[in-house]
């Protein structure tokens, strides 16, 4: 009997920036060279860039301005992104103007800028990576525009504050879901009380009273403020257990677990989950995305067992992984996350949606996958012939294997299905030597289902045997086998062939993260 081909211990990724390490003048130095060489050029004004697929990367900055202006186009492509250490130790500058067609600033971008006062980010920007303006010693006023999806952890303006004597005013827009309460999110580790010495302000409220209930509600964004309005500040962030793919909605402020949430998706579906102890003094909210919610932007609030409700707090899925994505030192963990959301657009585009484009465009692309050698290395290759369907072991007169696919949900299922024309009184069916009950099917066949079959084991070879009197037909199969069948096949749409190359990616993410955690 065949067993499996990988280890099935479960992956646990958690997606957060929270290993960066903390920069040095000497990291910063050696990680500027290292970023700066990822330039494809350098204008004459000192940016250096790189291309992306819809547009430009500020890798560098090698001027000496005062006043910084960061062009919106370079070879009429529009400037999206600045990358790590793009501008770290840029002493001299004293401000920076960002065009209006930026959506990322990366980790360490601005690390150690200490002639920065006061900076406006744009409203285009969706992403603000750990340390972004890590050792700004004398930043004092940051604008923060409406677009922004969530501040990550550890703090983008981490130890800008060197002592109790200086403070900082952040501003945020009407519109902003970002909490208004000082947190984690805010506050420098080395202060004594760190939460005194930051000021969150939302800036052109216009607040109506509700006569009856006393709630205020801002005319332009929907923000409330009132007595039945708990500000207990919280968090959305995602995690990705061998594939399953969570939203973890939590707070650090011990609330009453019989509290819940609503989580609203943009087709209207509401879904409701019960609080769960967090640690030793918080609680959080879990809720199980099907792969292809992971493009969708979902709302949370909390209600609470005394009558009053959180505020809402919204979290972009797809961009989230792009932050991970962009602001990870960890590539293990980074190509995981590009995993995930190629996973999730191209689950969209089989389905039919075409509105949410992935990271890569796999149409011309050969699946290849990882290996480890008998030596310890990790190769590429193609999909090799150990994952063709094999047929063994004893005929029995009226059944047989008719066909296998894969579907798929928060997990992908492996289905055998088997045609027993006399029944299967008699029979025994087992999966890799454990007994198992097959349902039957409308159209008359017999359906023995694995469920929940994560990325690192998408390239197990399942082993399917049934046993009558003294006869056993086997089956061996593996999603790779479906994978395989299907990238040869005339008959394979390119949304099919698109959507299992992201998953043989999403494969070899998963075991990649596995294997550096571990060797």
């Amino acid at each position: 009997m065949k067993t499996r081909k990988l280890l099935s211990s479960v992956i646990a990724a958690i997606l957060s920036v929270s290993a960066l390490p903390l920069p040095s003048s000497v990291q910063a130095e050696s990680r500027y060279e290292i970023y700066q060489s990822h330039c494809a050029d350098t204008t004459e004004d000192g940016f250096g860039y790189s291309y992306f697929e819809d547009g430009v990367a500020i890798n560098s900055y090698t001027g000496s301005a005062e006043d910084v202006v960061i062009p919106d186009q370079i070879d009429g492509k529009p400037v999206k992104r600045i990358g790590k250490w793009a501008f770290a130790g840029t002493t001299g500058m004293k401000t920076v103007h960002f065009p209006d067609s930026l959506t990322s600033i990366g980790p360490d971008a601005f690390c150690s800028c200490t002639g920065l006062t006061t900076i406006t980010l744009p409203e285009s920007l969706r992403v603000l990576s750990a340390y972004s303006f890590v050792l700004c010693t004398s930043l004092e006023t940051v604008y923060i525009g409406n677009n922004l999806i969530c501040l990550p952890y550890p703090p983008p303006f981490n130890n800008c504050l060197s002592d109790d004597s200086r403070s900082m005013t952040i501003h945020l827009a009407c519109g902003s879901r970002l909490s208004t309460q000082p947190t984690d999110y805010y506050w420098d580790w080395d202060l004594g009380e760190p939460y005194k010495n930051y000021r969150i302000v939302k800036d052109d409220h216009d607040y109506i009273e509700d006569p009856q209930t006393g709630i205020k509600t801002c005319s332009k964004c929907g923000d409330q403020i009132g007595d039945s309005i708990n500000t207990v500040p919280m968090n959305m962030s995602l995690k990705d257990d061998n594939g399953k793919v969570t939203l973890i909605y939590g707070t650090l402020n011990k609330i009453d677990s019989n509290s819940y949430a609503l989580f609203r998706f943009t087709d209207g579906t509401v879904k409701k989950v019960f609080g769960q102890p967090y640690g030793n003094s918080g609680l959080k909210f879990e809720l199980d995305l099907e792969y292809t919610q992971l493009n969708e932007v979902v709302e949370g609030q909390v209600f609470y067992p005394d009558g009053t409700k959180g505020k809402k707090h919204t979290l972009s899925v797809p961009d989230y992984l792009t932050l991970i994505w962009d602001d990870t030192n960890d590539d293990s963990v980074s190509e995981l996350a590009r995993a995930i959301k190629n996973m999730g657009a191209y689950s969209d585009i089989y389905s039919g949606d075409l509105t949410n484009a992935p990271i890569d465009d796999f149409t011309d692309v050969e699946a290849t996958i990882l290996r480890i050698t008998d030596d310890g290395y990790m190769v590429k290759e193609p999909i090799s012939d150990e994952y063709n369907t094999v047929i063994t072991g004893d005929k029995i007169k009226g059944i047989y294997a008719a066909s296998a696919y894969l579907s798929v949900g928060t997990h992908v299922s492996l289905n055998a299905k088997f045609k027993a024309i006399d029944g299967i009184a008699g029979c025994t069916f087992r999966v890799d030597g454990e007994k198992v009950m097959p349902t039957e099917t409308e159209d008359g066949y017999w359906l023995v289902k694995i469920p929940n079959i994560g990325p690192s084991d998408y390239g197990t070879i399942y082993h399917f045997t049934i046993t009558k009197d003294d006869k056993t037909y086997e089956l061996d199969y593996s999603p790779m086998t479906y994978f395989k069948n299907k990238l040869a096949s005339d008959d394979a749409g390119t949304e099919l062939k698109n959507l299992c190359k992201a998953m043989v990616k999403y494969y070899c993410a998963a075991l990649s993260s596995y294997y550096y955690s571990y060797y």
